[in-house]
């Protein structure tokens, strides 16, 4: 799952079309231009949309639009039938905001395409790491509404795009990630559809409205967070070529809400695949190291996973039985009778024809 749990692919009838962030348990933003009477269903947690078992998949019980979103600030509410479980995101609120600055370092999430004339349609999620130019945007040339709360990150190619609109973009601040501000739109000039930078609306800016139309108070960010870095168990791999042998992966995190994403090295002697365990098929006699990472979306942590594979066990030996064309042939017996008949025979023919003078 990884550390975007929080962010949200928006349907309208069985359909993705934008993407949304959690921020409350029964609260997802998204773009104003995303909201339409179609809009009835929200996937939250997952990273493919062709794995639909990977998401909670929750109907939305009211949609709530900023007033003249279009002139003001792009943004829509959306309330749930139910809660839910996926943790929502941290928001940068309170002491967060202070992270919210020119040139901070950001990341964008979303479910929309990824080539820079909008297309390349795609199911999973993805990000990319980009920069906050104007944190506070009042400049209609560059495409943002004066007075309101829009925000300008990206450009030289590295931008949201069509699908990602109400995406998360999330700004780092003590190792940590914050929501900061929801996609809208692409920011002026520029010369492709994606890929010079994009108009966001700050979360601190409509915080106040949110509570209002819903009657939710949104958390603000505890500042002092301290994160713990898994500690990921030590194992060995013994195996045979040609065989194929699990490890289960296990690491204590005491964080709460955190889930832990693994990565393992390339092997010489065989193929390693991740999943809730690894898994190791053994090609070639040998040993060697494997490194194996574990993230909890902040730090991470490695051990080294001696890898030891021997060769197959020799198949069993069977003693041939020994053979004998004659003897096994079938009435071998009757034949060698015969040929001493004839041998019998042949030596008597001198006595018959000496008879035969008389």
């Amino acid at each position: 799952m990884g550390r975007w749990e929080s962010a949200v692919s928006v349907h309208y009838q069985g359909t993705p079309g934008c993407s949304g962030v959690l921020v409350a348990e029964r609260l997802v933003l998204t773009a104003g231009h995303c909201v339409s009477d179609t809009l009835d269903q929200v996937a939250i947690g997952g990273v493919d949309l062709d794995d639909p078992s990977g998401f909670e998949w929750i109907d939305v019980e009211r949609a709530t639009l900023y007033e003249d979103h279009w002139n003001t600030n792009d943004i829509g509410v959306l309330e749930l039938a139910e809660a839910a479980v996926t943790a929502p995101a941290p928001l940068a609120l309170g002491c967060a905001e202070a992270f919210v600055v020119d040139g901070a370092e950001a990341s964008v999430v979303g479910f929309g395409n990824t080539e820079l004339d909008g297309g390349g349609p795609t199911t999973r999620l993805h990000e990319a790491d980009l920069a906050v130019v104007a944190a506070d945007c009042q400049d209609a040339s560059a495409g943002c509404n004066p007075g309101w709360n829009d925000l300008v990150a990206g450009g030289d190619g590295v931008d949201s795009c069509v699908g990602d609109s109400g995406g998360p973009l999330f700004v780092w601040g003590e190792g940590r990630p914050y929501l900061a501000a929801t996609v809208s739109r692409a920011a002026l000039p520029h010369d492709t559809t994606c890929g010079d930078g994009g108009v966001y609306v700050r979360v601190d800016g409509v915080a106040d409205w949110i509570t209002e139309v819903t009657g939710v108070d949104l958390v603000e960010a505890e500042c002092d967070f301290v994160n713990t870095p898994p500690a990921p168990q030590d194992f060995s791999i013994e195996a045979r070529v040609g065989e194929t042998v699990s490890a289960p992966l296990h690491a204590t995190d005491p964080d709460e809400g955190q889930s832990l994403e693994w990565t393992v090295s390339d092997s010489t002697l065989g193929a390693v695949t991740l999943g809730e365990e690894l898994v190791f098929e053994a090609r070639q006699v040998g040993e060697e190291v494997l490194t194996l990472r574990v993230t909890d979306g902040f730090d991470e942590a490695s051990i080294e996973v001696p890898v030891f594979v021997t060769a197959a066990p020799d198949p069993p030996v069977v003693d041939a039985e020994p053979r004998n064309a004659c003897s096994h042939a079938p009435g071998a017996g009757l034949l060698a009778v015969l040929y001493s008949l004839i041998a019998s025979l042949r030596r008597r023919s001198p006595s018959s024809s000496s008879m035969s003078s008389m």
